[in-house]
């Protein structure tokens, strides 16, 4: 148990050094953890001990496992000062700041850093750490960003504003690092929205010329990047969309689009775009044998397709007469006329009435949808 217990600390001593620290001017500061399990701050000058700050007995009395997020900063006013440096110690314990006492000659608690609060969540890229703070209320969101350039940790940039994202949904891993323009320069995102199968993100792209983040114009639904081919991919309602990044925006180049009938238990069938999410299913009425069929009408009511069960081909409809919502299609088949269709079309284009006239013998089949 005691090699356990000493092992255990080992490791939190480790994390602490590795991720705890901070240099500016001639100082450095380190995060480490005592024989008591007190987590102090070890200041060095020119590479000297300088001071040694019992951290953890000047601000509450807490235990080393609350203390999982550790992490050191300077530049606290926007300019690389020397005369003080920022401590968080957890998510959404806050931040608190430690200035010089020139008359002491040491460092002394400065007490909280008020506007830099985390709820919290930071992320490490190669060279920045990125920190955000959230909003969780009805309005959620993203109040304040925060960047930290390495190794210094010196805050170089802050982000205002209140950002829409479901921040609760999430849960501590909203932010993602990537090169989302493909120009070598790492950026993030942050998590946005999400329903069923439907995700998207902010983008916040680096400008290497300015040396900071901006929000981009980069906006889709589950969107995908590939460094290899530097395009950007989406699926997303039976649409498989590709893109390249174009000035900061995306630019579709290739569009395809499907459908799966699980009604029918068939696999997947590529149709035109135009109709994606307006497909309706509908069954004859009164047969012995009935026949099923799908429909779908694009926006502006003016021409459709039709695909029977059991066939993978689809049929053309053309509008030949138009009464408000009330529509009458000829269906074609290798441009013959094959029969009509007499539609009443609700919202979103879904066929809310249906009936079919066969023209080979003029008979009248009443449809219904079967959802």
């Amino acid at each position: 148990m005691k090699k356990f217990f000493a092992l255990s600390l080992l490791c939190v001593c480790s994390l602490l050094a590795d991720k705890g620290y901070t240099r500016f001017g001639a100082f450095e500061v380190r995060t480490a953890v005592s024989k008591d399990g007190v987590t102090t701050l070890e200041v060095f000058k020119d590479k000297k001990p300088f001071q040694t700050i019992e951290a953890q007995k000047i601000l509450r009395d807490w235990t080393n496992e609350r203390c999982y997020v550790n992490f050191l900063f300077n530049g606290i006013y926007g300019k690389d000062d020397a005369d003080s440096f920022g401590w968080i110690c957890k998510s959404g314990e806050g931040a608190w700041e430690f200035s010089y006492d020139a008359e002491k000659s040491e460092f002394a608690y400065a007490g909280p850093i008020e506007w830099l609060w985390f709820s919290d969540e930071m992320k490490e890229a190669k060279d920045f750490h990125i920190g955000a703070g959230y909003i969780t209320s009805e309005q959620a969101g993203y109040k304040k960003i925060y960047i930290f350039q390495k190794p210094s940790n010196r805050m170089v940039q802050t982000i205002e504003g209140n950002f829409s994202g479901d921040a609760g949904y999430c849960e501590g891993n909203c932010i993602a690092i990537d090169d989302y323009n493909f120009d070598g320069f790492e950026d993030f995102s942050l998590f946005g929205e999400y329903d069923a199968g439907y995700s998207t993100r902010l983008y916040f792209l680096y400008d290497p010329k300015k040396k900071e983040f901006f929000l981009s114009e980069i906006d889709g639904a589950n969107l995908l990047f590939d460094q290899k081919t530097k395009t950007v991919t989406s699926s997303f309602e039976g649409k498989d969309l590709t893109y390249k990044i174009e000035n900061n925006k995306l630019k579709l180049i290739k569009e395809s689009c499907y459908a799966k009938d699980n009604e029918w238990e068939e696999d997947e069938f590529e149709h035109n775009c135009e109709y994606a999410g307006r497909f309706t299913h509908l069954i004859s009425v009164g047969l012995k044998n009935n026949f099923e069929l799908e429909i779908a009408i694009n926006a502006d009511n003016t021409k459709g397709i039709a695909r029977y069960r059991g066939q993978k081909e689809f049929l053309d409809l053309a509008l030949k007469q138009k009464v408000k919502n009330d529509l009458i299609f000829d269906e074609k088949y290798k441009g013959e006329i094959t029969g009509s269709y007499a539609l009443t079309i609700g919202e979103y284009g879904a066929v809310i009435k249906a009936s079919y006239i066969r023209k080979k013998d003029g008979k009248r089949f009443n449809l219904e949808t079967t959802e």
